[in-house]
């Protein structure tokens, strides 16, 4: 493996992270924050706790490693297509069934699942294509 196209991918995918959750869930979806009904809402003026984002940066960083290690069994002709592909994987088989179990056992409004599950439906695999861009360059 390379270590430092895996660093170097992590950070990218981790910085891409960051900004799209800024931009869509605190400046594009934050009127539904306030709209909703839920209790269990932080303060929209509130930043998030350093865990949000040191856990970020362990998930990006995870993720350029598993890519790396299963590049060769993704799908796909090229490497932009197999991050695609991957990022989709990733979203089905983590994303979803997480954002399901979510809704199932806490008080969360469906409008707000919704939105965090579309956003995440186009941003995981453009964060796996960052990766994939990445490692194979």
């Amino acid at each position: 493996m390379k270590a430092k196209k895996i660093a170097l991918a992590g950070i990218a995918a981790y910085i891409f992270d960051v900004l799209t959750s800024i931009v869509c869930r605190g400046v594009i979806f934050n009127k539904v924050y306030k709209i909703e009904t839920s209790e269990g809402w932080r303060l929209a003026e509130c930043i998030p706790p350093l865990s949000f984002f040191i856990g970020a940066f362990v998930l990006s960083i995870a993720l350029a490693i598993i890519y790396a290690l299963l590049k060769n069994a993704i799908p796909g002709r090229n490497s932009y297509i197999k991050g695609l592909i991957f990022g989709f994987f990733i979203w089905v088989a983590g994303v979803l069934p997480g954002a399901l179990a979510v809704l199932s056992f806490m008080a969360i409004e469906p409008l707000a699942m919704l939105y965090w599950i579309s956003i995440s439906f186009a941003q995981t695999p453009l964060k796996c294509l960052i990766i994939s861009s990445i490692y194979q360059s």
